[in-house]
């Protein structure tokens, strides 16, 4: 009971709203965080009477599957996308990804600053906000593209590779925020240097041993029948790159990006290769998608609403407006277009889980001790999961308003 009831409740809820999503002209991923959050206050009721629900929130067959569901998400992303297209997008992107994390990071360092209590953590305290305020959520933005058909159109490139510069701006960001909650004071150049090391040593040998590991795992798997085979294979190399991510101190969704970027048609044919792309879409979109962004719902903590709603609103208007104004006007800076521009901008404001894991490891870590009597920082956690539900939920019709003239209303995701 505790085990399936918990999946089978968020899966049916969370397919109905997101076809009522499609229905009204929205993402569904809109619906599914929606069908998260009604969950979510729903299950102290519900839980005299199942309580399989009660501990809905934090329930481990839901956490893996949600888990598994970012996992496949930016796995497809990368098979979608190619190198060619992320090498166009490439020297634009990281343009992009400097101002939208630049800008943000500064509006929500001058927020902690300026609504902390002065004590001896508000510096680390300021430095979180700046770090869950500068975070793109890849699995967010690819969703939401692959269902409006931009993931390949120069927005979608220049999201996509934006947003994974932004993931490795915002590793080097959490381990100098980690190094201040442990120490105190900020890590020694020589430490962070050395993690861009790393980060710089996990892309070479990913990239550089793609071209062996797939032709190799396909050797050994080569007495299999192919789609199987080229399935497998690539279950292998994004397994063996998500945990080299995590072995270097890096998000798993690294290597994960990687490894499909990587998977081309000529390893396993290309009606091998379409077969696979349309099984894990109909598989990820049908089942693990659906849970990992009504996951992000689940979490959603409204007590800040009626304890600190001006600081509340000041921090969902710094996470939207800093992405459109640091990512937008870089992209236009960059030679695109105002509505192009503003895409981007839009487009790169979605946080998801992310924000809320980089929330949670601060809470984990005590950050939020000092001070506790002060109720922004006692309310600081629970305002920056709203945060991170909300522009997940606003990013899509935003991004829809946008550019409602480069996709169709009713475009759904890409099997086929």
């Amino acid at each position: 009971m505790d085990l399936f009831l918990p999946l089978f409740v968020i899966l049916i809820v969370a397919r109905l709203l997101g076809e009522l999503s499609l229905r009204f002209g929205q993402a569904q991923l809109l619906g599914e965080v929606m069908a998260g959050v009604l969950i979510g206050l729903a299950a102290p009721f519900l839980a005299p009477y199942v309580p399989a629900l009660g501990g809905i929130v934090d329930s481990l067959p839901v956490q893996l599957v949600a888990e598994f569901g970012i996992f496949f998400l930016i796995l497809l992303v990368g098979i979608e996308m190619q190198p060619g297209e992320l090498r166009q997008a490439s020297r634009s992107s990281l343009f992009v990804a400097v101002g939208g994390v630049v800008v943000p990071f500064a509006a929500g360092l001058a927020l902690g600053f300026a609504f902390l209590p002065d004590t001896p953590a508000q510096p680390a305290q300021a430095l979180f906000i700046g770090v869950a305020l500068s975070i793109t959520a890849v699995a967010v933005a690819g969703r939401v593209l692959n269902e409006f058909g931009l993931l390949h159109h120069r927005i979608g490139r220049t999201i996509i590779a934006a947003a994974v510069f932004d993931d490795i701006l915002g590793l080097v960001l959490l381990a100098v925020l980690t190094a201040v909650i442990a120490t105190g004071a900020v890590p020694p150049l020589g430490d962070v240097l050395w993690l861009l090391a790393k980060v710089a040593i996990f892309f070479a040998v990913t990239i550089a041993g793609s071209r062996f590991l797939y032709p190799w795992a396909m050797r050994m798997l080569g007495a299999v029948e192919s789609r199987a085979a080229g399935f497998t294979a690539l279950l292998v190399v994004a397994f063996a790159f998500a945990a080299l991510a995590e072995l270097m101190g890096m998000h798993f969704i690294m290597g994960a990006f990687v490894a499909g970027l990587f998977f081309e048609k000529r390893l396993v044919g290309k009606r091998a290769y379409k077969d696979i792309r349309n099984g894990m879409g109909v598989f990820t979109y049908g089942l693990l998608a659906p849970v990992f962004f009504a996951g992000i719902g689940l979490h959603l903590d409204l007590t800040a609403l009626w304890n600190v709603p001006g600081f509340l609103a000041l921090l969902i208007l710094a996470a939207i407006v800093g992405k459109l104004l640091g990512g937008g006007v870089a992209a236009r800076l960059s030679g695109m277009g105002l509505r192009e521009s503003a895409a981007v901008g839009v487009g790169m404001s979605g946080r998801g889980a992310v924000e809320i894991v980089v929330a949670s490891i601060a809470l984990q870590a005590g950050l939020f001790v000092q001070g506790a009597n002060d109720p922004h920082v006692a309310y600081l956690f629970s305002a920056l999961v709203v945060t991170a539900v909300v522009t997940t939920m606003t990013m899509p019709p935003l991004l829809r308003l946008v550019v409602s003239n480069l996709a169709s209303s009713n475009h759904r995701p890409k099997t086929d």
